[in-house]
C-alpha cells in the first residue's frame, strides 16, 4: 500500500492507494512547527488509517515548513513511529507538492494560498527560485491567517462593518480576553486566525470584504510573483483554499498584472497521486 498526503498547517489530505481502490481521510495539518512526534501518533491513532499501520509499506508526505532536515525528521519520526511496516518514508515540502500537482513535468509559477502562502519557479523537475516565505507574524500575505489577522485587528480597532463585528460577537469568542489569549499563548495562533477567514465567504459581496480581498491578492502578487523575472512568460499555477474559493477575486487581480494563463486547484494531492502511481 501507498500513502501520499498533502498537509497545510490547518489539514492533511491523505490519499491511500492499495491494489484497486483509492481511500482517502483527513486529519488536522501537521506542521512540524507546531506538533511533535507524539502529537503526530495521536492524531493518526485516532483516524480510520488505524486499520492500515501494518500493511502501509510506502509514505510519501507533502507538507507546510517541511523545508529543513530537522523539521522533516519530525514528520519522519512520527509517520515511522506509527506505520510500522514502512520501507520508504520520504517528507517534502508543500511547494514541491504544489509544483507537481499544477504542472507536472511543465514549468510554471506554483503558489500555494492556504492558511499561509508561499511561492516558487517549477522547471518540470524541480524548484529553481523562491522568494522567502516569512510565516504567519511577519509575512504569509493572502493566506488565511493574513486574512484572520486583518480582521480580528479591524474588529478589536472598532474599524469593521456593524454587520461583520456583529457576526463576530455572535459566531466567535468576541471577547479581546479570549482572543489575546489564543492569539498569544494557545497552540497553532495561525490555525486560530485562519478560523476568521470564513467571513471572507459570509460576506463576500461587502465592500470591505471585497477591498480586503483586493489588497491580500495585491500585496501577494506583488511580493511573490513580479520579483521572479519569468513572471510574465510563465503560468501562474495556486492551490490552496483561499485561491479556489476566491478564485474569481484573484484571477481579477492576477490579469491586471499581466498574467494569461491561470491555473487553479483546491489541493495538488490528485496530481501526487498520479505522479506516485506512475
Amino acid at each position: 500500500m501507498k500513502l501520499i498526503a498533502e498537509s497545510g498547517s490547518t489539514k492533511t489530505i491523505w490519499k491511500l492507494k492499495t491494489d484497486d481502490a483509492v481511500e482517502t481521510y483527513e486529519t488536522i495539518g501537521f506542521n512540524p512547527l507546531f506538533i511533535s512526534v507524539g502529537e503526530i501518533k495521536e492524531e493518526l491513532g485516532k483516524s480510520e488509517m488505524v486499520f492500515y499501520k501494518d500493511k502501509v509499506k510506502e509514505i510519501y508526505f507533502y507538507g507546510a515548513s517541511c523545508s529543513s532536515d530537522a523539521r522533516k525528521k519530525v514528520i519522519y519520526d512520527g509517520l515511522s513511529f506509527f506505520f510500522i511496516n514502512a520501507t520508504i518514508v520520504e517528507v517534502d515540502h508543500d511547494l514541491n507538492a504544489a509544483c507537481i500537482g499544477l504542472f507536472g513535468d511543465k514549468k510554471g509559477i506554483a503558489c500555494i494560498l492556504g492558511t499561509g502562502s508561499n511561492s516558487c519557479i517549477w522547471d518540470g523537475e524541480k524548484v529553481t527560485e523562491n522568494i522567502e516565505a516569512l510565516g504567519y507574524v511577519l509575512g504569509d500575505e493572502a493566506g488565511g491567517a493574513w486574512f484572520g489577522k486583518k480582521i480580528v485587528s479591524m474588529y478589536l480597532y472598532k474599524r469593521l462593518p456593524e454587520q461583520i463585528s456583529a457576526y463576530i460577537k455572535t459566531h466567535y469568542h468576541g471577547d479581546k480576553n479570549d482572543i489575546y489569549h489564543a492569539v498569544y499563548t494557545q497552540k497553532f495562533p495561525n490555525r486560530y486566525l485562519a478560523s476568521y477567514a470564513k467571513i471572507l465567504t459570509e460576506f463576500r459581496e461587502d465592500p470591505f470584504v471585497q477591498n480586503l480581498l483586493e489588497q491580500g491578492f495585491e500585496e501577494f502578487i506583488q511580493y511573490h510573483i513580479l520579483p521572479y523575472s519569468a513572471n510574465a512568460s510563465y503560468t501562474w499555477g495556486f492551490v490552496g483554499s483561499i485561491a479556489y474559493y476566491f478564485q474569481e477575486e484573484l484571477k481579477r487581480v492576477c490579469k491586471r498584472h499581466g498574467a494569461s494563463q491561470i491555473l487553479i486547484q483546491k489541493s495538488p494531492v490528485d496530481g501526487l497521486l498520479a505522479w506516485h502511481s506512475n
